[in-house]
């Protein structure tokens, strides 16, 4: 490729939204890392999911940590991103 970058960036705000979800463990209390006292344990704290939508022609990005990462939530997480997406033409679905 003689040393050329090719890019997918966007011109158009809302043409191509990066959509991108991180589980996270949900820490309730300190453990035994912190306290030293290998009996200081936590079972069954959770998850919880971070979901970030960056536009790539603006860079706006958002995020929210919703208790989900598939169905209801990542989806109204899309909708409401895009009906708040600044002059965007932003449409949810799949590309």
């Amino acid at each position: 490729m003689d040393g050329c970058i090719v890019r997918y960036e966007r011109s158009e705000s809302g043409a191509l939204v990066h959509l991108d979800i991180k589980k996270l463990g949900r820490i309730v209390r300190p453990g035994h890392r912190i306290s030293g006292n290998r009996r200081d344990t936590v079972r069954g704290a959770g998850w919880e999911f971070t979901h970030v939508a960056i536009d790539d022609a603006t860079r706006w990005a958002t995020a929210d940590v919703l208790p989900d990462e598939r169905g209801g939530p990542p989806s109204a997480f899309c909708t409401a991103r895009c009906a708040a997406w600044p002059a965007s033409g932003c449409a949810c679905g799949p590309s």
